[in-house]
């Protein structure tokens, strides 16, 4: 008998099918679970068999368990070093090819109208089932750890275990979990060889090696069973609802692998990019970027221009920068699988992209609605996804709440209440008439100021009209401050500054009022003060030498970003908000030409770009800049281009995608999709220095 024959398990020259796979089911120890068939097997009398079982029999060591009664901590790669870690990731891998060989069985012991070429082949696999769980329980024997040490998970039973067809089984079980096989062999092959184990990276290897003919077999019957229609929406078809293609997938995807094994070109992209939550509640982002527009002009006010609105259906995964992997994203439109897929390949995530019709009929379970602002569209389309679905997380605040939260006036209350913040001379005042906003007008020309008047409601540098020191209001700025004055009842103004750069401070404030630092976004105005993108990468990108002296001095950024933290998080839990928050700031040269910073110029209470191009640069190689641009179908000319496609074309050959493991080294990434773009797209590019990207958007 050889050396890794495991617990003398029992040996049968031959055997029945049903016989076979009742001893797997029933038996209670890993003995009776390997047991051995020497010769072959006959399928006699598949219909005589026992009871189906609702559990397999497992002696109290091996019972597994809930998520809730233990513990599943899979080591990290970092870890992989310690043998009892490598020892705990072969527990973890033991573990599923012994539900594997359970749930086989199963099949054998319901299925019995499978035709007996199938049943056959099924018992073979089991057998190669049972020689990857020997191999695994006898390495992590060499490295100190008896399988049973730790708890076993009974996920895939409970999953699998109630199917009812050969086909649902079959894409289950061959063309999902072991499919994910194919990805995770590999991966931890590498993992196993980076540190010196080379016994274990072997077993990864051999392991993959029997699962591309496991994976073959699936396949191949699905093929036979569905001879018409695409591979990919015939296994959609197939998968029960308790398993998704996601499952089907590891981190180190494979395309080539799968090619080998007979999948389609189709199939591989639709599943590279294919997302959807493993057991967490998602979240549901959604891109609107309209609310503070909405809500100054009432609810039967808003009528938004086709070519406005194009801002929302070009731009509308933008919330995927936001999200996590298992999260979802409502869009118009489904993006494109290719589009997709190149966003994975430069190091992103893909989150669930869902259309509202699609969420209707899926009954899905959401944690919570996250919109990209509250306003009457958002609030009745939170009523609407509640009504079809279960969301966990809802509030109750009424219009007038956002109203308040929104306004462009919570800053200049947080302003005026930290009198040591700023210069109180820059600080605006609000109007609630013409003659008010005359006298504020006069007053802030006398001093020397050009003026900036602002509807409280409004983002992005929009809704607001520049009037430079020796100038009046001409007829068509006063019949516009007339009609804002009667929309929104006030309006801002205050001194129209000499910026030099804008930054802003994102933070997430807590329910008990603290506030945590997500990080600082250095973004990119034109000269009305709209949003036009972001610099990626460290703070000091693009500024010069006196402007980083003045940041650094007194370590200045850091002190600031706390107060401006501080104040802000109490303001807003004042008002009973907890949530993501975007503070803009800018800093400008005064009257003397002295560099002064304006802490607090908007308060952003709701997810903003901000938020997005610090999570960008996070993919960045470390020390390397870049640029993110919003552009519009109108700015095509500056690059010698007539539109989005060529755009991309240019774009990629000037700029090739480099990739330094999974982080941006250089290169040019689209992160919407410039071939269904009607008057918007957006894109980073990335390099070593400022020359190799270009100084601002119209070096493109």
């Amino acid at each position: 008998m050889p050396d890794n024959y495991l617990f003398g398990a029992a040996l049968w020259i031959d055997m029945e099918i049903r016989e076979f796979a009742e001893a797997i089911l029933f038996g209670k120890n890993i003995d009776d679970k390997l047991i051995s068939v020497k010769g072959g097997w006959s399928d006699e009398a598949p219909l005589v068999s026992s009871l189906i079982p609702k559990n397999p029999g497992r002696a109290e060591k091996y019972v597994p368990v809930f998520r809730r009664q233990g513990k599943f901590d899979f080591p990290k790669v970092s870890e992989f070093e310690n043998e009892k870690d490598r020892a705990k990731a072969l527990h973890y891998f033991a573990n599923h090819e012994l539900e594997a060989i359970e749930l086989m069985a199963l099949a054998l012991l319901k299925f019995t109208e499978a035709p007996k070429t199938f049943r056959v082949a099924l018992a073979g696999i089991i057998t190669e089932e049972q020689k990857h769980l020997r191999l695994y329980i006898n390495r992590m024997r060499e490295l100190g750890i008896e399988f049973g040490t730790y708890p076993l998970s009974g996920f895939f039973w409970s999953a699998l275990s109630k199917t009812d067809s050969l086909k649902k089984f079959t894409a289950a079980m061959n063309l999902t979990l072991e499919q994910a096989n194919l990805d995770h062999c590999l991966f931890f092959q590498k993992v196993f060889e980076s540190v010196g184990d080379v016994k274990s990276a072997n077993i990864m290897k051999e392991v993959l090696a029997d699962e591309i003919g496991h994976v073959r077999h699936g396949l191949n019957w699905f093929k036979r069973w569905h001879e018409q229609g695409s591979q990919w929406q015939n296994y959609l078809e197939n998968l029960p609802v308790e398993i998704n293609p996601a499952r089907a997938r590891g981190k180190l995807f494979s395309s080539s692998i799968r090619a080998e094994v007979g999948f389609d070109v189709d199939f591989i992209k639709n599943l590279e990019v294919y997302s959807h939550s493993k057991g967490r509640v998602p979240d549901l982002y959604y891109f609107y970027p309209f609310a503070e527009y909405e809500l100054a002009l009432g609810p039967h006010g808003i009528n938004i221009p086709k070519k406005i609105y194009s801002l929302k259906t070009d731009l509308d995964i933008l919330p995927a920068y936001l999200a996590k992997s298992d999260d979802m994203v409502l869009v118009d439109n489904f993006p494109r699988t290719e589009f997709l897929q190149e966003l994975k390949r430069s190091g992103f995530f893909v989150p669930q992209f869902v259309v509202k019709d699609e969420l209707k009929k899926s009954n899905r379970r959401i944690r919570s609605f996250q919109p990209w602002g509250w306003c009457y569209h958002t609030l009745k389309l939170s009523k609407e996804i509640s009504a079809t679905t279960t969301v966990s997380v809802t509030h109750d605040k009424e219009i007038s709440y956002f109203n308040e939260l929104y306004s462009k006036t919570l800053s200049i209350e947080i302003l005026e209440s930290n009198h040591d913040f700023c210069d109180q001379e820059i600080v605006g005042k609000t109007a609630t008439n013409e003659s008010d906003v005359n006298n504020l007008f006069l007053d802030l020309q006398t001093k020397g100021y050009s003026v900036v008047i602002k509807a409280v409601l409004g983002s992005s540098g929009q809704n607001q009209i520049h009037v430079k020191e020796s100038n009046a209001l001409d007829d068509r700025q006063k019949a516009w401050l007339r009609r804002l004055i009667k929309e929104q009842g006030r309006v801002i103004v205050e001194p129209w500054l000499n910026r030099v750069f804008d930054f802003s401070v994102q933070m997430k404030v807590n329910p008990d009022g603290t506030s945590k630092f997500l990080g600082h976004a250095r973004f990119i105005c034109d000269e009305t003060g709209k949003y036009r993108g972001a610099w990626l990468g460290g703070f000091e990108t693009n500024l010069k030498r006196e402007e980083i002296i003045f940041i650094r001095k007194n370590n200045s950024l850091n002190e600031v970003t706390q107060k401006i933290m501080k104040v802000v998080a109490a303001a807003l839990h004042k008002r009973g908000y907890s949530g993501t928050a975007g503070v803009d700031c800018f800093v400008y040269r005064d009257k003397f030409g002295e560099l002064k910073l304006k802490p607090v110029v908007e308060v952003n209470v709701r997810n903003n770009m901000g938020e997005i191009t610090v999570n960008f640069s996070k993919h960045l190689v470390s020390r390397r800049v870049g640029i993110w641009q919003i552009v519009g179908s109108h700015e095509l000319k500056n690059f010698g281009v007539k539109n989005f496609c060529d755009l991309e074309k240019s774009l990629k050959e000037k700029h090739p995608l480099r990739m330094k493991e999974s982080l941006i080294d250089a290169g040019v990434v689209f992160t919407t999709d410039p071939s269904q773009a009607q008057t918007y797209t957006s894109f980073m590019v990335v390099g070593s220095s400022l020359s190799e990207i270009g100084q601002s958007s119209s070096n493109y």
